[in-house]
């Protein structure tokens, strides 16, 4: 699989699967970054919509670049990691294709990781921030996923340790990966990638395993929509799905269990 080599220093990767909705509002709300030294690429999953419509609107543009590796019906997860396996940069970011983020995502994001880049040279880092919840016209449902319950600085400082450790990553992550930002480093250490889990899932893990970084930036810096049709992520539900989804759920917790028991260490 050819190489794409990014001349910005970040690289944001999206993937879609039939995405007409949102997708457009996506899309414009990377364009108004205040920060711009990014590409977007994107890549398809074999849509039946209009959302390969909607892309090649954006085909005159030169910060967005259509990506297509000739793969389909990968599924979420791998259509994320084919693209950060095929695209070269020295920092990126996953971008899902129905949220809406604020205008210093990318900046915020981008500030940190180079922040601690200069006291941990060649380590992996990984940041991810904040987000507010949104239903599926943008209607605040939760100002804050980190902090929902309003903890003092000290005590939410004392959780995040725990939660970004290797320990409890192990155990299951809550660490998103829309609201990531990594360096090449923390992309080199999460390849060979098996599928095993999502992607967030298996790049915070190789992060912690290999005596990374891994920080938390308090201020939410997207809007995580949630609807009826979300491909990665929470989905808003009838109660017979939501039931399927805690089957799925449960049925992966306990293959994940089996895995780590038989294997041990860093499934990845």
């Amino acid at each position: 699989m050819n190489k794409i080599i990014n001349t910005k220093p970040i690289a944001i990767l999206m993937a879609t699967y039939n995405g007409e909705k949102y997708l457009d509002a996506q899309i414009e709300s990377i364009l108004s970054q205040t920060n711009n030294e990014w590409t977007l690429y994107i890549q398809d999953d074999g849509s039946k919509d209009k959302t390969l419509d909607i892309i090649k609107k954006y085909s005159d543009n030169n910060r967005i670049m259509w990506v297509d590796s000739g793969l389909t019906r990968q599924g979420c997860c791998m259509n994320f990691m084919t693209l950060l396996n095929m695209v070269e940069s020295r920092y990126y970011m996953f971008c899902d294709q129905d949220d809406v983020w604020l205008p210093e995502k990318v900046q915020i994001s981008i500030d940190k990781v180079r922040e601690l880049e200069k006291t941990n040279p060649d380590k992996p880092i990984l940041i991810h921030t904040d987000k507010k919840r949104v239903d599926a016209d943008l209607n605040i449902i939760l100002e804050s996923e980190l902090n929902r319950t309003n903890l003092p600085i000290e005590k939410l400082n004392k959780l995040m340790k725990e939660r970004n450790s290797l320990e409890q990553l192990r155990l299951g992550t809550f660490i998103a990966g829309c609201v990531m930002c990594f360096n090449h480093r923390a992309k080199e250490v999460s390849f060979p990638f098996n599928n095993s889990r999502m992607q967030d899932s298996v790049i915070a893990m190789a992060v912690a395993a290999n005596e990374g970084i891994i920080a938390t930036v308090y201020r939410p810096t997207m809007l995580y929509r949630i609807h009826t049709h979300n491909t990665c992520g929470e989905v808003e539900t009838s109660m017979l799905n939501k039931l399927r989804n805690i089957t799925n759920t449960l049925n992966g917790n306990l293959r994940m269990y089996y895995l780590y028991k038989v294997y041990g260490g860093v499934i990845c």
